[in-house]
């Protein structure tokens, strides 16, 4: 996003130093008010943080759409948008930011004590590598478009409006779906007390493998292809962009067509 943002404002000289202000300072401010509205409502309902999680990130989502197309919204004026998108992306940050504090609270309050380090280690670790693992993913993605095409910048816009809130709502709505059960697992009516079963852990293990070997294979890949167009422009680098075919025009085996 920022990468994305700097190329359609490039005027704007501040806008990385701002965007860090931004997230900085209203992100902290969301999470603790994503902890302190929990806590006063937990006397009420423990199910605070599923319901600020999931509809949080579905108005995030609105303010990111806005966020990218900040530039069209302003017909092209780019001290009107970049205004514009300043406004959005705190609002987008209010509200996609209040899970963090609240939602490790009700992880901690599902589990028993001895558990509950290895659950939360557990649960960052599984954030940590879906995060790893969208770079990866959008850069595949644009692996054969030349960095500085109109079609890098529309495809670029296209990722983050599209994939960035069908993400949250998919989520928002798989954990409000998640409630009715939660609220069982809270009154002890659906596991019974008592150490976790080998299947459990043994699903636990295997789904942690898949999503780590998973980054490790988006991340070998994208060192691949790096490498592969490297090595393709130091051969070959009298060849316009967009036109080098290393295998086919230059008889090399083993190397595939890639775009210099």
């Amino acid at each position: 996003m920022p990468g994305y943002l700097t190329a359609i404002y490039p005027s704007e000289t501040e806008l990385l130093s701002r965007y860090g202000i931004i997230v900085g300072t209203v992100g902290s401010v969301a999470v603790l008010c994503g902890g302190l509205v929990s806590a006063y409502l937990a006397p009420r309902t423990v199910m605070t943080p599923l319901y600020i999680t999931s509809i949080g990130g579905m108005i995030s989502s609105i303010f990111v759409i806005l966020m990218v197309l900040s530039l069209q919204i302003a017909g092209g004026d780019e001290a009107r948008g970049v205004k514009i998108l300043y406004g959005v992306m705190s609002a987008a940050y209010a509200t996609a930011e209040l899970w963090l504090g609240a939602w490790a609270s009700l992880l901690a309050l599902l589990l028993p004590p001895r558990m509950k380090t290895f659950a939360l280690a557990i649960y960052m670790s599984i954030v940590v590598l879906i995060y790893s693992s969208g770079p990866q993913i959008i850069g595949l993605a644009l692996r054969n478009v030349d960095a500085a095409s109109p079609e890098y910048f529309q495809r670029t816009k296209i990722i983050l409006a599209v994939f960035i809130p069908v993400g949250y709502w998919l989520a928002g709505v798989g954990l409000l779906l998640s409630i009715s059960k939660v609220r069982k697992d809270v009154c002890g009516e659906m596991i019974t007390p008592g150490g976790m079963s080998s299947s459990r852990k043994g699903a636990f293990g295997v789904f942690i493998f898949l999503l780590a070997a998973l980054v490790v294979a988006l991340f070998v890949t994208s060192l691949v292809y790096r490498w592969d167009v490297q090595l393709c422009k130091r051969l070959v680098p009298d060849l316009c962009w967009g036109t080098c075919r290393c295998s086919r025009n230059h008889n090399m085996p083993g190397m595939p067509y890639v775009n210099c």
